[in-house]
């Protein structure tokens, strides 16, 4: 009986563990590593969106975006959340003087976790 209980407590012990590791943001932080030039943009939309040729048929109001800086190769920056839009998957990153900006899939950059990095 005392086995069954000591068991239940680490079991009980472990899954809290794991809970409270999991709302504390302790696990799969990534970092952007730049393998090329890489436009950071304001907003999370590519700025194809912006260019009326991308519509058959463009809206009224165009979405307004732009580059605010240029990432060089070899600079690492963490990335903050993923944003899944229709047609594209933008990374929220921390720019080095603390602001926010964008890349995105297919830009030259590859996603390295935070706990391997030299």
């Amino acid at each position: 009986m005392a086995i069954k209980r000591l068991i239940g407590r680490g079991i009980s012990v472990v899954l809290g563990v794991m809970i409270l590791h999991v709302f504390m943001g302790c696990q799969g932080e990534e970092l952007a590593e730049i393998d090329g030039d890489v436009n950071v943009l304001e907003h999370p939309l590519p700025l194809r969106f912006s260019d009326p040729k991308t519509y058959t048929h463009p809206p009224d109001s165009l979405p307004i975006n732009k580059v605010l800086v240029v990432l060089t190769k070899g600079q690492m920056v963490p990335v903050m959340r993923r944003i899944y839009g229709k047609e594209f998957l933008a990374y929220e990153i921390q720019l080095p003087d603390s602001s926010k900006g964008y890349l995105f899939h297919g830009d030259a950059f590859h996603l390295v976790d935070s706990r391997r990095a030299p």
